[in-house]
């Protein structure tokens, strides 16, 4: 799916939380925090052309904090971080680790029970990325890095629980895809994370 028509969709899925999210909270009486910020670490795992290579599930990383404009959509702001590494011994040994660091931006919507929310999200981020190739062959050996800063897309869907009004712990799904890395590949892959989070005015 080309880059262009990835961006398209991810506007035409965005108006359409946002009008959907008018629609219902006009029927939601009970206003919740406005304001919130929340954690989340798990696992960044590979997917396509990078799992069939043999780059290996690591880190995930997230900090966010968003704000309710309405009780059925927030918008949210943050920092992703996620690792991958790549090995292979045969037949000759070559070790790669990438690294991405992002400032991430995405509206979400919501469905709130008594304690318990729902919510499904999509969108866009600016990443900084390295990657270290490390290699042996026997004749030769050496280490050197690449640096490269792309943009990205996501789209994510979780849930939280409130442990009290203002404190929650939450499970959250996303798949990743970071466009043209060293204007040659696009980096894809999935995150599942646990969190905590934290409401006020």
């Amino acid at each position: 799916m080309k880059k262009s028509m990835i961006i398209r969709i991810s506007v035409m899925v965005t108006v359409i939380l946002m009008t959907i999210a008018v629609a219902l909270a006009a029927e939601q009486k009970k206003k919740r925090p406005s304001t919130y910020i929340e954690a989340y670490g798990g696992v960044f795992i590979p997917l396509g052309d990078w799992l069939e290579a043999g780059w290996k599930p690591y880190e995930n990383i997230e900090m966010a904090l968003g704000y309710h404009f309405l009780p059925f959509l927030a918008l949210e702001g943050g920092f992703h971080h996620f690792r991958t590494k790549f090995e292979q011994t045969s037949p000759y040994y070559i070790g790669q680790h990438l690294i991405a660091n992002g400032i991430v931006l995405a509206p979400r919507l919501i469905y709130p029970f008594k304690r318990f929310e729902l919510y499904l999200g999509a969108g866009t981020g600016y990443y900084w990325i390295e990657n270290g190739v490390a290699y042996n062959t026997g004749l030769s050996a050496g280490y050197y890095v690449n640096h490269d800063s792309i943009w990205g897309f996501h789209a994510l869907a979780g849930a939280a629980f409130d442990i009290i009004r203002w404190l929650y712990i939450g499970l959250e799904g996303k798949y990743i895809i970071l466009f043209n890395f060293l204007d040659s590949a696009n980096i894809t892959g999935g995150a599942v994370t646990l969190g905590i989070g934290f409401r006020f005015l």
